[in-house]
């Protein structure tokens, strides 16, 4: 029996597809020397020393579509094939990165592929080169097994004990651009201004961490000076997670946001040729707190929708099924703010750094900031005490 094995994205650099420009996702996929029909039969996780955990995957090819004959061998109807992807379950911790297709078994897919090189291929188009052949819209929350809903691996999620979930604006990757920090406390405001959900946040100010890592630190990372993924992303969600099945499975312990500043502009005015920060952020914010991608049937206007054009700003404001997923993730009525940001986030104008938990307009309500310390040191504890930095 013939093997090939297909490669989601590359190794290196990666590509993950949190958000693109849809036009770049048309030209990946017309990239495609295969197109084929693939049924998963199974799916593990094996230890990887840069991102925790990468998924292998066994497939079956079902139909054959399109190929491009480069004199490389192609897989037939009835063949298996392999589809290594980043992301998984190792040691107890998982990791997930957004909108990176990742199969998970007993499902199947309609595969764009591109070849590397011999027998090996990569997905094009993104999570559009990966798009289930049984859509059914069960949600569009993040699973363990890497699927948007459909899946059978528990939820990501925070613990509502532990809210308000702290944030923190690096510092030296904002530098002097206060305006794109303001956009993002907004971004983080549209998903916790519904009355009847508990979620909460806590702006922590300024960190120097200018690092994607397992650390315990949610950070939003804007870089500018590089990009080590997929030039065509808008930005990356990444989230590290209790692994398993047991009671706290699919337990969101770190997240970082990365915004692609190297290779697209971003901009508040409305400029018609940057992207909107507050725009971006929003949809990433979703993935922050465990949402995938609009599924089947797909609101092209809703803000988890998965492509995004320059001077957009529609994401800044949740749709019908925004809502819905949100109601279903964190429904319910927990303590707030009555003001938001209740710190002054993050002050970058002549890089100057505000500390980190300091409540700067009046009105800090000793009460309420004893419980907002007491949850950030618990859920810090929690993530410091199960995780290990990567």
């Amino acid at each position: 029996m013939k093997m090939l094995w297909i490669v989601v994205g590359f190794l290196s650099p990666m590509a993950h597809a949190t958000l693109v420009v849809d036009k770049d996702i048309q030209k990946q996929l017309l990239l495609a020397n295969l197109v084929a029909d693939i049924e998963v039969e199974l799916l593990e996780s094996q230890p990887d020393p840069t991102y925790h955990a990468k998924s292998r995957a066994v497939a079956r090819v079902l139909t054959v579509y399109q190929i491009s004959n480069d004199g490389g061998w192609f897989p037939q109807a009835g063949e298996k094939i392999a589809i290594e992807t980043l992301g998984g379950e190792w040691a107890g911790l998982g990791v997930a990165y957004s909108g990176y297709p990742r199969p998970y078994a007993g499902h199947r897919y309609r595969a764009s592929l591109k070849r590397l090189a011999g027998p090996n291929f990569r997905v094009v188009g993104f999570s559009k080169g990966l798009v289930p052949l049984d859509p059914s819209r069960n949600s569009s929350r993040n699973r363990t097994d890497g699927s948007d809903g459909a899946g059978t691996g528990p939820f990501l999620y925070w613990q509502p004990d532990y809210f308000p979930i702290p944030y923190y604006i690096s510092m030296p990757s904002f530098a002097n651009n206060q305006a794109l920090v303001e956009a993002v406390d907004a971004s983080f405001a549209s998903w916790r201004a519904p009355e009847d959900v508990r979620l909460e946040f806590l702006p922590m100010g300024c960190t120097t961490t200018t690092e994607n890592r397992n650390d315990g630190i949610n950070a939003i990372i804007y870089q500018t000076n590089h990009w080590e993924f997929d030039t065509d992303a808008l930005a990356i969600t990444r989230n590290f997670y209790v692994s398993g099945v047991g009671a706290r499975a699919g337990l969101i312990l770190d997240t970082d946001i990365l915004i692609n500043g190297f290779n697209h502009p971003y901009a508040t005015d409305g400029t018609p040729t940057a992207h909107d920060m507050q725009n971006i952020v929003t949809h990433e914010v979703g993935h922050f707190i465990g949402l995938g991608h609009e599924t089947d049937p797909k609101d092209i206007d809703a803000t988890m929708f998965d492509s995004a054009m320059e001077g957009e700003t529609k994401k800044r404001t949740l749709g019908p099924t925004d809502m819905q997923i949100l109601f279903e993730a964190y429904g319910g009525v927990g303590q707030k703010y009555s003001q938001f940001p209740s710190t002054a986030a993050c002050t970058v104008e002549q890089q100057t750094l505000s500390c980190l938990s300091v409540h700067r307009n009046g009105g800090s309500r000793p009460a309420v900031l004893g419980w907002i310390l007491l949850a950030v040191v618990s859920i810090l504890a929690l993530g410091r005490y199960r995780i290990t930095s990567f």
